[in-house]
């Protein structure tokens, strides 16, 4: 083989080589452009369900879409880079862009103030705006939860949305008088009061224990337990799904009688100061439930 040929031959190897690091690098950069958005579909429950869409989206036209024209139209429009284009100038196309982004309080205040999620727009400066819509959302999922239902299934009666308010490694004790704090209100609950016992294990884990209830003058009868956390049913947490007691009246806290069970569940969810916590039953009524007659 001639030296000339020897030498096109290694040109043509090497302008291939070049070719596919420069499609290698693009798909690179492409990827790193389109962690831009993270847009993870419609979650099903607490504001991704139907049932709260009209609270959500008065969220969106009040607080959200003029936030958005200022400081996501870089990424948030057609032809940008980032998924789901809620920042578009059609405003009822940025709404159904930005209503099927699922655990959207968390996710839209984070990517907010990070400084690596749009380098030179997005950071700790947003920190007021970003904290506001945060605020609002969880605002419109408390008002839903409790006027709509949320769209949670299996659950009959839940609690009031409460903050959990921990870092990692603290624990705290949570209470609801069922009384005032139930949706929908089952009636006088005669000072009957539900306890549970949350813990921040990790980064990544929440510890929750221990439920019971402390009865006065009325007997509860509780079937059936979920974990709400952020508007999400942990229906990985399956260990409650099989309490079924009659709690009499004059019950203290912490007796045997009143514990609905002595164990607890560990469950996945980011741990942050501002996540809340709903308690959902199948069953939580006065009195015990009527027995079928043979």
């Amino acid at each position: 083989m001639s030296a000339d040929r020897v030498r096109s031959n290694n040109a043509k190897k090497f302008n291939f080589k070049v070719v596919s690091l420069t499609a290698i690098s693009g798909l690179i950069l492409l990827s790193l452009f389109q962690n831009c958005a993270k847009h993870d579909g419609l979650g099903g429950e607490g504001l991704g369900s139907a049932s709260c869409e009209p609270y959500m989206k008065s969220v969106f036209d009040t607080h959200i879409y003029g936030y958005a024209v200022t400081y996501c139209s870089t990424c948030h429009v057609p032809n940008g880079q980032g998924k789901g284009k809620f920042a578009t100038n059609d405003q009822a196309a940025a709404w159904g862009a930005f209503s099927v982004i699922s655990d959207v309080q968390t996710k839209f205040y984070n990517n907010s103030i990070s400084t690596s999620h749009a380098p030179g727009v997005t950071g700790p400066q947003l920190e007021g705006p970003a904290a506001n819509i945060k605020q609002a959302l969880k605002d419109a999922e408390t008002a839903c939860l409790q006027n709509a239902g949320g769209g949670l299934p299996g659950i009959s009666v839940q609690t009031s949305l409460k903050e959990i308010g921990l870092e990692v490694g603290g624990t705290t004790t949570l209470s609801w008088i069922l009384s005032s704090e139930l949706s929908p209100e089952i009636g006088d609950t005669g000072g009957a009061v539900l306890f549970v016992d949350v813990q921040a294990v990790t980064a990544n884990y929440y510890y929750i224990s221990r439920p019971r209830i402390r009865t006065v003058t009325q007997e509860i009868y509780v079937k059936g337990m979920e974990i709400i956390i952020n508007g999400e049913v942990k229906d990985t947490v399956t260990l409650f799904n099989d309490i079924d007691k009659l709690i009499p009246p004059g019950t203290s806290e912490n007796t045997l009688t009143g514990i609905l069970t002595e164990q607890g569940s560990t469950i996945p969810a980011v741990v942050d100061s501002s996540d809340t916590l709903i308690i959902g039953f199948e069953v939580l009524q006065i009195g015990a439930p009527e027995t079928e007659e043979e």
